[in-house]
């Protein structure tokens, strides 16, 4: 995983800042689907807020969603 950001060249951030707005669409749809997801597993699984909280914090690292 550390050698992942080696490989960034200048045009990928260059077509990050030409599909600015996709990208932003994209990252807010991503946390707002990642909070869904998180927070309709407490009742589902009676979990505490806390374990829930773990949860999302794991999934953030992971990259899963």
């Amino acid at each position: 995983m550390m050698g992942i950001g080696l490989t960034v060249v200048q045009n990928d951030l260059q077509g990050i800042v030409s599909y600015a707005k996709g990208v932003s669409i994209g990252l807010i749809n991503w946390l707002l689907l990642l909070l869904v997801i998180d927070f309709s597993l407490i009742p589902s699984m009676l979990l505490t807020l806390e374990y829930v909280e773990g949860i999302l914090l794991r999934l953030l690292r992971s990259n899963i969603i």
